[in-house]
C-alpha cells in the first residue's frame, strides 16, 4: 500500500508536466476577429492626426502581444521576443509613442510615418 503511494506522487507530478506541455504551453495564435478588430482600428488611425494615430497604433501592438501570452510593459514584451522580424522598428515607433505622451513638445510625425507603423503591425501580426 504504501508502495502504492510513493510511485503515484512521482507519477501524478510527470502526467501534470506532460499536460502542462501538450495543453498550455505553446505558442498562441490571434483569433480570426481578433485580427479583423485589429485591422480595423489601424484602418481609424489613419483618420486621426499622426500623433494620435502613432498613439493608437502602439495600443494596438501591446494589445497584440497581451494577446499572444507576453506580460508586463510593451518595453518588456519587446526584450522578450526579439525574433520578430519588425522588432526594430516596434521599438523606433514605441520611443516615438513616449515622446508624444510625454514631452512637452512631442516631435514632428508624419502621416508617412504612420503608415509604416500600420504596414509593420499587420506584416508581423495581422497576416
Amino acid at each position: 500500500m504504501y508502495l502504492m503511494i510513493i510511485y503515484a506522487i512521482p507519477v501524478s507530478l510527470l502526467l501534470v508536466i506532460i499536460a502542462y506541455s501538450l495543453f498550455w504551453y505553446h505558442p498562441r495564435k490571434l483569433w480570426p476577429s481578433k485580427k479583423t478588430y485589429y485591422r480595423w482600428v489601424l484602418s481609424n488611425a489613419a483618420n486621426k492626426d499622426p500623433h494620435s494615430a502613432i498613439v493608437s497604433c502602439d495600443t494596438v501592438l501591446e494589445l497584440i502581444l497581451k494577446d499572444l501570452w507576453n506580460r508586463g510593459t510593451v518595453a518588456e514584451m519587446l526584450q522578450k521576443r526579439k525574433n520578430y522580424k519588425n522588432v526594430e522598428y516596434f521599438w523606433k515607433y514605441h520611443k516615438l509613442r513616449n515622446k508624444i505622451v510625454h514631452e512637452m513638445h512631442p516631435p514632428r510625425v508624419t502621416p508617412a510615418e504612420v503608415a509604416e507603423f500600420k504596414k509593420r503591425i499587420e506584416e508581423e501580426f495581422l497576416n
